[in-house]
This record gives C-alpha cells, structure tokens and sequence, in this order.
C-alpha cells in the first residue's frame, strides 16, 4: 500500500471569470476568452508528512491569458499570516510538488511567489465569503 503523505479534510471556494460551470474544467475555451480564477482552501483536519495543517488557509489566485490546459499563466499563493513556519513550508511544498495542487503551478509561466497575508474567512455554504485587507474580496 502506498504512503499518504497528505491528507486534507475542509472546504474548497472557487470562483473564475467563467460562466457557471466553468468550461476551462473540461478543456473547453474559456468563456471570455481569458481565464481569471482562485481557489481558496481551508483546512479543518489534515497533515502533509506529520506536519498538521489543521486549521490553515491558503489561496491560489491566476490569469491564463487563454485556456488553462493551454498554460502560460499568471499567479501568486496567498496564506494565512496565521499559518505557523511549519504550516507554510508543507503548503508551499504541497503547491509546488504534489498533485493536484501542482498541476495548477505547472501551467504557470510567471509565479509571483507566496505571501503571507491576514485573512478573514467566513464559511456560509454559497454566502461564503474570503477578505485579505487591501487585497481581494
């Protein structure tokens, strides 16, 4: 049996500049052309090589100036500035290294790093609702 060297358990917020049901997630064209989409993930249980990740937060937020699948995009990695060093180590190796979350870090041409910002996270089914001050929305 292969080691589960992640596990994570939580919620998944998503949002693009697509119309509903997003044609970029079946290698169609995107409906403007472009692609502007994040993923917030919020972790309530899970670890990444022992590291717990309970409670952590983190974003993706990227431009593809055409289809995703086509590559050549645009992004940054957003975390929570209360992530502890140890969270955001196993984050960044997560995001950079194992699927699915490196999938989208391998169609970037420009990766404009990680940061660490404060977020306020409210959880409310289809309310709910991501703020980084000065940032996004």
């Amino acid at each position: 049996m292969a080691e589960q060297t992640y596990r994570l358990k939580g919620h998944l917020l998503g949002a693009c500049s697509c119309d509903w049901g997003c044609p970029c997630n079946f290698e169609a064209r995107p409906t403007q052309g472009f692609c502007e989409g994040s993923y917030v993930w919020h972790v309530e249980e899970g670890h990444y090589h022992g590291t717990t990740l309970d409670g952590s937060t983190f974003a993706m937020f990227i431009h593809f100036p055409s289809a995703p699948h086509e590559g050549n995009g645009t992004g940054v990695v957003l975390v929570d500035a209360h992530v502890s060093a140890d969270q955001r180590a196993a984050i960044e190796t997560l995001v950079q290294q194992i699927p699915p979350f490196s999938i989208f870090h391998s169609l970037l041409s420009t990766f404009l790093g990680f940061r660490s910002l404060p977020f306020t996270l409210h959880l409310n089914g289809i309310q709910s609702r991501l703020t980084i001050p000065g940032t996004v929305e």
